[in-house]
């Protein structure tokens, strides 16, 4: 027969399917189709740790990049805590929004607005451009409409 070997084998029979040149024996197409099943369960396996991997540095980014517009706010009213402190013994009184003049200048893209000032107290908050967040800081006790607030450190909330 022209379709047998001289051992006696069945000569294989080559039909072509989806591009590639496939053996008609059922069990070697099957176990084609579990080993391609097994390399695309692997590579999906590998994009999904690679993107997972790719989030969690990108979550991480964005609240290290948070922490540092926090920092920056907190600083500045730090800073506008030694520059009030500066006015007031020079003048008597805390300054009010501009009045100190070039004795403070905040970082850039961080906006202090001082709220309320008296002879006694003073409060004061920044945000900053880049963030949603907001600190503030209260200097003594004068300030009518913010009593019984800490007094002159800074603190950052929502």
């Amino acid at each position: 027969m022209a379709s047998e070997r001289i051992d006696g084998e069945p000569k294989p029979i080559l039909q072509k399917h989806s591009r590639e040149f496939l053996l008609r024996d059922p069990g070697e197409a099957v176990r084609r189709t579990r080993r391609r099943r097994w390399v695309t369960v692997f590579a999906s396996l590998v994009v999904a740790g690679f993107l997972g991997t790719v989030s969690t540095r990108f979550l991480l980014a964005q609240r290290t990049i948070a922490q540092a517009h926090a920092l920056s706010m907190v600083h500045d009213l730090g800073r506008l805590v030694t520059a009030q402190t500066v006015f007031r013994n020079e003048t008597g009184r805390y300054a009010i929004q501009g009045a100190l003049g070039v004795g403070f200048v905040p970082s850039q893209a961080v906006h202090v607005t001082i709220i309320a000032a008296d002879q006694t107290g003073w409060h004061a908050y920044a945000s900053h451009l880049r963030s949603t967040q907001r600190c503030v800081v209260t200097v003594g006790t004068g300030v009518s409409v913010l009593r019984n607030m800490p007094s002159a450190k800074p603190s950052c909330g929502t």
